[in-house]
C-alpha cells in the first residue's frame, strides 16, 4: 500500500485572505478539522487546524519578568508572546496559518509518514508535488493502512 492509497484527496483549500470566521464555518459545514492555504497558482502556503481556531480563545500567557535599573528583564522568550498575540488577534487565514510545514512527496512510504507524524506530533501532513498539494495524510488514513495489513 502506498500513501497515495490512504491520503485524503478531497480537502479544504482556502486563500490567505480568507476571513478566520469563514474558515470556522467551513470546518463545521464540511466536518473537517484542517484546511490548506494556497495561493492563486495552487502553491501550498500553510495550514490551519481546529486547534489554531481554538487558540484564539486562549488566555494570553504573560511572561515572567523583573525590573532592574528601570529595565524589564524577561525570563522567557518574547517571540512566543508575540506569536500568541498574532494568532489570538488574527482575522485572516495568513495571520493564523502555520507556514513552516512538514510535507511529504507522493513517493513517501507509510512507515516514513507514520514516523514523522509520531515524532513531530502532527495530525495532518500535506502530500505535495511541485509545491502543489495533491493530498493530506491524516491519523485516520494511517489507521486505515494499519487495518489493511
Amino acid at each position: 500500500m502506498n500513501i497515495t492509497d490512504i491520503m485524503k484527496k478531497d480537502f479544504i483549500k482556502i486563500k490567505k485572505d480568507t476571513p478566520v470566521k469563514d474558515v470556522a464555518k467551513l470546518f463545521l459545514e464540511k466536518k473537517e478539522d484542517f484546511a490548506l492555504v494556497v495561493d492563486d497558482d495552487n502553491n501550498l502556503l500553510g495550514i490551519i487546524t481546529e486547534t489554531d481556531l481554538i487558540f484564539q480563545e486562549k488566555k494570553v500567557h504573560i511572561p515572567t519578568f523583573f525590573t532592574f535599573l528601570d529595565s524589564m528583564i524577561f525570563f522567557e522568550n518574547m517571540s512566543r508572546l508575540n506569536e500568541e498575540i498574532k494568532k489570538i488577534s488574527a482575522s485572516k487565514a495568513e495571520e493564523l496559518m502555520t507556514e513552516d510545514l512538514i510535507t511529504v512527496s507522493p513517493s513517501a512510504t507509510i512507515d516514513e509518514v507514520a514516523t514523522i507524524m509520531v515524532e513531530k506530533k502532527l495530525y495532518h501532513i500535506p502530500v505535495v508535488e511541485n509545491n502543489k498539494p495533491v493530498g493530506v495524510i491524516t491519523k485516520e488514513g494511517l489507521l486505515l493502512a494499519y487495518l489493511e495489513r
